[in-house]
This record gives structure tokens, sequence and C-alpha cells, in this order.
């Protein structure tokens, strides 16, 4: 009798264990998209060892413009969790045939928070008159409120999908939030050094940035790695007649030319990148980078 039952316990074991094992080669398998870097940031820090975290865009593409070839569709219909940015980040999504359920829209319990474009005043690309496009602004990761809750949501995703794991993604989920929580906070100290500046953008992409931390601006349509037109310089110097302390806010490094033209119009600037695309660096890496160029700059 004793060894039936010693029996049937270390069948049950090594049942239990085969599972276990088998449950782990599942997780391990499994592939999470996301559709940019800070996405892309958030999936990892809470999911690293539960899949292949993935962000099929190459580095140097703004994400926002990229549209996957057809291999790379296969990836996304294959893949087990889709992170999606939302507010019409992701173009391509109305034309690629994926399954819903695996699609997680990391702003649908904030979209009252989102910010239509028609409501954008100061746009304007160079010469040409003000005017607004449709749909939503998409860079929320810029207000590091609604990053937080964008974090919020790729956990919950992660937990109903890998339920056994729930409290380490929780855990991780915790230290996340504080890790924002804390940029948010470096940014509204240095944001308020520039109290009373007249400040720009290089490009449309700052709406939530500056409403978080108050700070707002004229929206230009200047590229870094491009020389703007002299109708662009022209329309600038017109918009900039009889203020003092400007202040030009650009995505990347612009080129020298573009610096020392700007430097004789006494026209200050500072690098503040979202970090959509990947790079040499962890997007919380840049925005640590962002603040620290804030500070020198502005201090």
């Amino acid at each position: 009798m004793n060894y039936v039952i010693v029996l049937l316990i270390v069948l049950i074991s090594a049942c239990s264990k085969e599972e276990t094992e088998n449950q782990t080669a599942v997780v391990g398998a499994a592939e999470i998209i996301a559709v940019n870097y800070p996405l892309y940031y958030f999936t990892t820090e809470l999911a690293v060892d539960l899949a292949t975290i993935t962000l099929l865009v190459p580095g140097g593409v703004d994400p926002a413009e990229w549209t996957p070839n057809v291999d790379e569709i296969l990836r996304l219909q294959q893949a087990d969790l889709v992170i999606l940015n939302g507010a019409g980040y992701s173009r391509w999504l109305n034309h690629v045939s994926l399954t819903e359920s695996k699609l997680i829209d990391t702003t649908a319990t904030v979209s009252s928070e989102l910010i239509p474009l028609d409501q954008q005043t100061t746009h304007s690309h160079g010469p040409q008159a003000v005017h607004s496009h449709g749909g939503y602004a998409s860079t929320t990761w810029m207000d590091l409120a609604l990053a937080q809750s964008q974090v919020q949501s790729i956990a919950r995703a992660l937990a109903e999908t890998w339920p056994g794991h729930a409290d380490v993604i929780n855990q991780r989920k915790t230290l996340l939030l504080n890790k924002l929580n804390e940029l948010d906070k470096s940014y509204k100290r240095q944001v308020e050094q520039l109290t009373g500046r007249t400040v720009f953008y290089s490009h449309p992409v700052y709406q939530y940035f500056e409403r978080r931390y108050q700070l707002p601006g004229f929206s230009l349509h200047w590229e870094p790695d491009e020389q703007p037109s002299e109708k662009q310089w022209g329309e600038l110097e017109r918009q900039v007649a009889n203020k003092s302390d400007v202040l030009l806010i650009w995505e990347d490094s612009p080129l020298e030319t573009t610096l020392q033209r700007l430097n004789r119009m006494k026209i200050q600037t500072v690098v503040i990148t979202p970090a959509a695309a990947k790079s040499g660096n962890t997007w919380y890496e840049e925005q640590l980078r962002n603040i620290d160029k804030l500070n020198a700059c502005c201090s």
C-alpha cells in the first residue's frame, strides 16, 4: 500500500514538473511587438523574461511614419500581443488584418485626455498659413502622467495573458511607475525655469509636453537634418520680431549651419527628444539626457 502511495506521489510530481517546464517553454517562446521605442521600453521593463519583446521599426526611422512589409505583417499576425500607442499613431493598422484580442491600445483608458489636432492653433509649416490636421496628437508619452497610464495598460494585459506571473508583473509595474514619476517631477522643476520665455518647437510633436508642463509655444515644421528654406527663415524672423529670451526646442540636434544662424538671431536652442525611435540608449536614458540638457541650457 505504501509503495502504491509513493508511486502516485512520484507520478504526480513528475507531471507537475512537466507542466511547469512546458509552461515556461510556452512563455519563453511568446513574442510581444511594440510599435515604438517608449512602449518597447515599458514592455521590456515589465516582461523581459516572459517573452521576446520586439520593435520591428529600424533605428533612425520614425515609428509614426513606418509601414510594415509583408514579412513584418506576418510577424505581427503571429505575435502573442501587439502593444499599440493609440491616438491614431500607427496608421498602417487600417490596412492590416490582426486579431483584435491581441491588440493592446495603451491610451484607450485615457481617450478623454487625447488632444484633437484641430485644437492646435500654433501649427505652421514654414511660411504657410496656420492650419491643422485631423485626428489626435499622438506623442502621448511626453506627458509622463499619460505615460504612467500606458504602463498600467501594458501591465494589465500582461497579467491577463500570464496570470501565473501577475505578482511579479505588478511589482515591476510599481518600480517603473516610480521611475516615471521621478522623471515627471524633474521635468516640472526644469521647465519652471522657462517661465516667461518665448518658446518655439521645431516640429508639432510636443502637444502633450506643452500641456503637462505648462509650456505653450509655436510649432514649426523644421527637420533637424535639413537646412530651413529662406521662406522658413523669413517666417521665423517675423515671429520673433520684438521678442526676447526666445528658445527653440528641437527633436534632435540641428545642422551646424542652422545653429550658427539661430545664434546670430540670438535664439537659444535645446534638444528634447521624444525618443520614439530606437537609439543607442534606452528610452529612459534619453529622458534623463533631456533633463540634463534643459538644466545646462536654461538654469
